[in-house]
């Protein structure tokens, strides 16, 4: 537990948000909101710095972060069971989505990859997919679990060519990030000119205060994190963030846990959407690409299957169907 001297030291040093608003009004004890962007602030984080794993027994971010996300009852599990679990969810999910609006060939980054799962679906599905980690020993997990090419460090020190990237992913990280606009004006300088930026962040239901929030036990609760989250966006926050770092063509979409989180694209030009037959025909090519389809079908059926499943619970709940049923 961080002593008090040391909150108040950093609360101090809390000045001005990333948007450059010094209106800072206090939210609850570890965090300040900005009025003019609604971004969260955590005022006793650690400072912005040099994100690199000095040890990885005892950083932060190093291999223990991975190896005891059992502990937490939010969590999803450890690096082992995600690395199975987050496929047919999260990950396969996230596929879906991007292949709406990017299609392969191409080259992709995820940034925070973890375990590597949805790094291997992208290059499953086409694209030359490449992670980055901070843990040399989840980069090593990743490597061996999934031949994946992972690389270890901060995304601004690895050798990347600027204007390299059609897609660039940043999966539950944008909260992490010391330094947000910093970071994603670089990531923005390794997109291509049409090139995408596709982002998962808890969502701040701003304005909302804290204690309006305590009072119908709002989901978002759970992302007030001082240890790891610096920076909690609203989706007007997340906009401007994109906007100020140069993508700025921002499509929001349903995210897959849409109580708490925030789920979209960012891109220097504009979104277009694919057509759905350019992509069956592009994963009709090979037997990698036909396996992809056919996961990506299933999961369609699913989620049809738990939008039916939401309707006739509301339709339950309306007394009039409810007494004519």
């Amino acid at each position: 537990m961080r002593s008090p001297i040391r909150v108040e030291a950093m609360k101090s040093q809390t000045k001005m948000c990333w948007c450059g608003g010094a209106r800072l009004a206090s939210f609850n004890a570890e965090y300040v909101r900005c009025e003019a962007c609604h971004t969260l602030i955590c005022t006793c984080s650690p400072e912005p710095g040099d994100p690199r794993i000095r040890d990885d027994e005892s950083s932060l971010y190093g291999k223990d972060y991975w190896y005891r996300q059992n502990d937490a009852p939010d969590r999803a599990g450890d690096i082992f069971q995600r690395s199975r679990t987050d496929l047919p969810e999260r990950n396969l999910f996230w596929l879906n989505q991007l292949l709406k609006v990017k299609l392969p060939p191409g080259n992709a980054l995820e940034i925070g990859c973890g375990h590597g799962g949805f790094t291997y679906l992208m290059q499953q599905a086409g694209f030359e997919a490449t992670g980055i980690e901070l843990s040399p020993t989840i980069v090593g997990f990743g490597q061996r679990t999934f031949d994946l090419p992972v690389f270890s460090g901060p995304v601004e020190e690895q050798p990347l060519l600027k204007q390299s990237f059609d897609v660039i992913a940043l999966m539950d990280v944008l909260e992490h990030l010391p330094q947000p606009l910093r970071t994603m004006k670089y990531c923005v300088s390794l997109l291509k000119p049409d090139g995408v930026l596709f982002l998962q962040t808890p969502r701040y239901p701003g304005p909302r205060s804290f204690a309006e929030l305590a009072a119908t036990q709002d989901k978002f609760l759970a992302h007030l994190n001082p240890l790891e989250h610096t920076h909690l966006f609203s989706k007007e926050g997340a906009r401007r963030l994109m906007q100020a770092a140069g993508a700025g063509y921002v499509e929001h979409w349903p995210a897959l846990f849409g109580q708490k989180d925030q789920f979209f694209a960012a891109s220097p030009s504009p979104i277009r959407p694919m057509a759905t037959g350019l992509r069956d025909e592009w994963l009709g090519k090979t037997p990698s690409r036909r396996m992809v389809r056919a996961l990506l079908d299933s999961e369609d059926r699913y989620r049809a299957m738990v939008k039916h499943y939401i309707e006739l619970r509301r339709g339950l709940n309306d007394e009039t169907l409810y007494a004519a049923a």
